[in-house]
């Protein structure tokens, strides 16, 4: 599948609390059980998410916003 961009502008206040986010999805809020999941139906689904959820924080990282 091809990859696309999406361009996003934040303010450093938003970066900075947007890494934290990415930083707490859990594989666990990733399933299909668990107060906090985001119900993704299929395993296709959670590894897709997974990695794009990888591909973020190296992004917000690369922007020199790593909260860990």
């Amino acid at each position: 599948m091809p990859e696309i961009a999406i361009p996003l502008n934040l303010t450093s206040d938003e970066a900075w609390c947007f890494s934290q986010l990415v930083k707490r999805l859990s594989s666990h809020n990733l399933g299909t059980t668990g107060h906090y999941a985001l119900h993704l139906v299929t395993p296709a689904e959670h590894d897709d998410a997974k990695k794009a959820l990888r591909k973020l924080e190296k992004a917000l990282a690369a922007a020199g916003y790593d909260p860990r």
